[in-house]
């Protein structure tokens, strides 16, 4: 949106689907409105690397053709320090903008995982 000729930053959107929170903060995350689970808009490819509790994994977002990196944490037996940590790094990647570091595209909460959308 413009307001007074200036370009507005974009807000994240916030839509809630059955019991999974979707958070995007970038028009190419915008899911199609009869989408049931969210990361239906991607099709994930082969494990690029696997660490204690996550495993990152090529994506292609279907909608758009983008190549992206989907990392998907396991939410089972995690403390929940640890989860407002990565909640917290999370936030801290949405406001970041530098050549040297990835761009965070939005992530997908449900009861098991958490998957966070990188470029």
């Amino acid at each position: 949106m413009e307001e007074n000729g200036q370009p507005q930053p974009s807000t994240p959107r916030k839509t809630r689907i059955g019991s999974q929170n979707v958070v995007s903060s970038t028009p190419s995350q915008r899911l199609s409105k009869h989408a049931v689970d969210p990361l239906s808009n991607y099709s994930l490819g082969d494990c690029l690397g696997k660490g204690a509790h996550a495993s990152v994994f090529r994506g292609l977002n279907l909608a758009t053709g983008e190549t992206v990196a989907v990392k998907q944490i396991q939410l089972a037996n995690m403390p929940k320090a640890d989860l407002e940590t990565i909640m917290l790094e999370i936030d801290l990647l949405k406001n970041l903008n530098h050549p040297n570091i990835v761009k965070y595209h939005g992530f997908v909460k449900t009861p098991d995982t958490l998957s966070i959308i990188l470029e």
